[in-house]
């Protein structure tokens, strides 16, 4: 495989956000500037939501002037406590839903039926 057979080499290297986009739509490219065989280079990163200055993992080709990065270890976007976050999301949902659901049963009964009127002899 590699260059060879006609695909570019890649090569992980730790990349710098120079603008970062906001995850707002499809397709948002952000700039990122990288040193690769003691040249530095910018290029884009597939990628949203990155601060600037904040340093990432990223994967790029080895063989292009402005190369397009994707994220080494791309995350579901769940963040440091997302997982946790969800999980307890998920009990206290349930725990509301329980609640709803014994208030639901325990209404008042029924009126009784009015009474019969009384029977003439």
């Amino acid at each position: 495989m590699g260059a060879a057979s006609g695909e570019s080499a890649h090569r992980q290297v730790d990349a710098r956000v120079v603008r970062g986009e906001p995850c707002a739509g499809a397709g948002r490219m952000e700039i990122i500037r990288y040193t690769m065989d003691g040249r530095e280079r910018l290029g884009r990163l597939d990628g949203c939501g990155h601060e600037a200055d904040e340093t990432l993992q990223v994967t790029v080709g080895t063989d292009e002037e402005v190369a397009t990065g994707h994220l080494a270890e791309a995350a579901a976007g769940q963040g440091r406590y997302g997982q946790r976050l969800g999980e307890v999301m998920l009990v206290l949902a349930a725990i509301a839903g329980a609640g709803y659901g014994l208030l639901l049963r325990r209404t008042s009964p029924p009126p009784s039926p009015p009474p019969s009127p009384p029977l003439r002899n």
